[in-house]
């Protein structure tokens, strides 16, 4: 009979941590026990999953290359822009155009609020 060893000696003897041996039993790639809390194996199981790592068939194919990207569109729609790109030519011009509209309207964007004091 093989003796048993807990996941701590495993990992010693794969070179991994415990957690990597624990998730190895959780998905049966490493046969395993588990009683309560605690996992344990034998020292034979420990090498057959080494010997079946080491001598099994490798994927030697290259990835299969990434897909082209998706065409993407720019819309200002519900974007929070006040003028597109169709409506002004410059950046400078979509900024004048947004600042006349506010000057016109009687919003101000500065810091500083009018005294309860002062006149309106």
């Amino acid at each position: 009979m093989d003796r048993r060893i807990q996941i701590r000696e495993a990992a010693a003897l794969l070179g991994v941590s415990p957690r990597t041996v624990r998730r190895l039993c959780q998905r049966g790639e490493l046969r395993a026990a588990r009683v309560g809390k605690l996992w344990t194996t034998t020292v034979r199981l420990v090498h057959e999953y080494l010997s079946r790592q080491t001598s099994g068939p490798r994927n030697t194919d290259p990835p299969p290359p990434c897909p082209p990207p998706r065409a993407t569109s720019f819309s200002a729609t519900g974007s929070g822009m006040r003028a597109s790109r169709s409506e002004a030519a410059t950046s400078g011009e979509a900024y004048a155009r947004l600042m006349s509209g506010r000057l016109a309207s009687g919003s101000r964007r500065s810091g500083a609020r009018p005294s309860a004091n002062a006149p309106a």
